[in-house]
């Protein structure tokens, strides 16, 4: 089979990530069952790996392996396998694996830019304090350290370039190149944390503070355009937005009874999990990747 070349019959996709692949692995399971022929022009073989196992693979004579043997042995257990010809797919959709809203989320935390709802929020704030003071505006203290947008762009990107998923879809485009092949490549974004994350609120306390201040919207775009800008030749797929609570979450329907990455077993994540989708949501992804491979 020649990657990339128009073939009768379904697309043969490998479809590769870290936990989150669980999700989508589960919703193509069920296809017969729930959903029959709804995915008929796909057909999707997974790999899966924990830890940074994903990290250690590389391209080598137009073979996708393992560059150390714990993380073959992770491969092995999981999938079966650990080693796949690049020129048996017709696309490789990477899913998860870090690039998600926390890429917008990490400079967020100790910087702002004109066009965020609190920073217009926050100048009428020292306007107003420094006319009750009268005191130069200099001298009425900030929170966070004043960017701009394209200064906060550029950090958000080259924080996508760096995840796991990225830097995997990354080494997959120039394998497939230097291998002369076509086959697309797809990065599928991390699904945001539940809403429900709200009991928790320390740990969740940067996303629900942007919530809260009316950023979310604004660091969505910001993500979602960085995201795309960062990954030349590469298809990005945000967040399927019926999932979606006020921009920077996941509706909780679409989390509840998320399950385990595992070779076999069901195992369902506890309920403070949060951070792992379900197999509903796992089919609009596969509905997303089935369009942009059509």
């Amino acid at each position: 089979m020649t990657g990339g070349a128009a073939q009768p019959g379904p697309r043969r996709a490998l479809v590769l990530g870290n936990s989150h692949i669980a999700a989508v692995k589960g919703a193509h399971e069920r296809e017969a069952a729930l959903w029959p022929g709804r995915w008929s022009g796909l057909a999707p073989e997974f790999a899966g790996g924990h830890g940074d196992a994903l990290a250690m693979l590389e391209v080598r004579e137009g073979r996708l392996l393992a560059r150390t043997e714990a993380a073959r042995q992770n491969l092995q257990r999981l999938n079966r396998r650990a080693e796949w010809a690049l020129a048996e797919y017709d696309a490789f959709i990477v899913v998860g694996c870090q690039l998600g809203i926390y890429r917008a989320l990490m400079p967020y935390r100790s910087a702002r830019f004109l066009g965020l709802p609190s920073m217009a929020e926050r100048a009428a704030e020292r306007a107003a304090e420094r006319a009750a003071a009268r005191v130069p505006v200099s001298r009425v203290p900030v929170s966070r350290v004043p960017v701009s947008r394209a200064m906060f762009d550029l950090a958000v990107r080259e924080g996508v370039r760096q995840t796991l998923g990225g830097a995997l879809a990354l080494r997959l485009v120039a394998g497939l190149r230097a291998a002369g092949l076509g086959a697309q490549v797809i990065v599928a974004e991390q699904p945001r944390p539940s809403f429900d994350c709200r009991r928790e609120r320390r740990r969740f306390a940067g996303l629900l503070q942007a919530h809260r201040l009316g950023d979310g919207a604004v660091l969505t775009e910001v993500f979602e355009a960085a995201a795309a800008a960062a990954l030349p030749g590469i298809t990005f797929l945000a967040q399927p937005v019926q999932t979606r609570h006020g921009g920077m979450f996941t509706r909780p329907r679409f989390s509840a009874g998320s399950v385990r990455l595992t070779a076999s077993r069901r195992i369902t994540h506890p309920e403070d999990d949060f951070i792992h989708a379900n197999a509903d949501y796992g089919a609009l992804v596969l509905d997303q990747v089935a369009a942009a491979l059509a």
